[in-house]
Parts: C-alpha cells; structure tokens; sequence
C-alpha cells in the first residue's frame, strides 16, 4: 500500500530520469484522493497517458526501475489493461486515453486537469474530483466504491453533478 503521496512523487522522479521525451501524465484514481487526504492509502496508481508512444516510454522506464508486469485478476478485466506494473508496494497501472470501455480521458478532463509536478520530461496532472469519481463508477475493484463516497461527501463542496452528467452524457 502506499500511504504518502510524496512516495508517488519519488516514483514520478526516478521515472524521469530514464524517458527520453516529455510526457503529461494523468492521475485518475486513488492517488488523487491521497493527494487530498481524502483517503489514507491507496494500492495502486493509475496513469493514463495520450498515445501508444508514450505507454511504451513509460512502461520501458517502469522495467529500467525493477518494476515487472503481472496478469491482472478478474477485477481489472474490464479497465482496458492486461498488465499490473509491480515492485515493492507499487503497483502502477497504465492507460491510454481510454480505461474503461465506457471512460477515455476527453480534452475537456484533460484541460480541467491539475498540474502537480513538474520535472524535467515528465508533468503530473491530477485529474479533478469529479473525473475520478466517474472512472470509479466504472470499476469492480475493491474500494471503488468507498472511494465514491467519499468524493460526494466532500466537506468543503462534494461534487459538481452538472459536470459529471455534462462529460458523461453529454459529449
């Protein structure tokens, strides 16, 4: 389990310092509410990134660090991904564009996103609230929907339901 997210920001560091190109990165799941402190740990990282290019980048500079590549079980059938990166605590999983059959990472998540790290190649972004929340309700994963609950009972403003309803519905 990871329980900071600056062990998140040590990851993000090493990986820097083996790709050759810039990349944005998008954070979409439970790193983000660890980065809110809306939740106290999370056991996987889920990245998603704009082209194939940019996953084999990514997945190259995982292996360059130790990480290696699991099957994944039953509860990640329908993300889209076949392949759990591991090492350690970590477990990374990766994306492009889409996640689930029914999610992909639209220009409008894509712009709304926040740009919490920024290193040499690699920028950080950490999709908002209310993107997680629909990836989440997509997902059979434990937790998922804990996570959910927690992201609508927000103390300082729960979720923006128009913009859920706007990315989902409406596009």
């Amino acid at each position: 389990m990871i329980s900071n997210f600056k062990q998140i920001e040590e990851l993000f560091n090493e990986l820097d310092k083996v790709v050759k190109n810039k990349i944005n990165i998008y954070t979409i799941g439970g790193a983000v509410l660890l980065y809110q402190g809306l939740k106290s740990a999370t056991k996987d990282i889920d990245l998603v990134v704009n082209d194939k290019k940019e996953l084999i980048e990514i997945e190259n500079a995982l292996m360059k660090r130790g990480f290696v590549k699991n099957k994944v079980g039953n509860e990640y059938r329908n993300l889209n991904t076949h392949y759990l990166w591991v090492k350690d605590e970590f477990k990374v999983d990766m994306f492009v564009k889409k996640v689930c059959s029914k999610f992909s990472l639209s220009e409008h998540m894509i712009k709304r996103a926040r740009k919490v790290l920024t290193l040499d190649k690699l920028s950080i972004f950490l999709c908002l609230n209310e993107d997680v929340f629909l990836f989440k309700t997509m997902t059979e994963r434990e937790g998922d929907l804990q996570d959910c609950e927690s992201l609508s009972k927000r103390a300082d403003h729960g979720l923006d339901w128009n913009s859920i309803y706007e990315e989902h519905f409406i596009k």
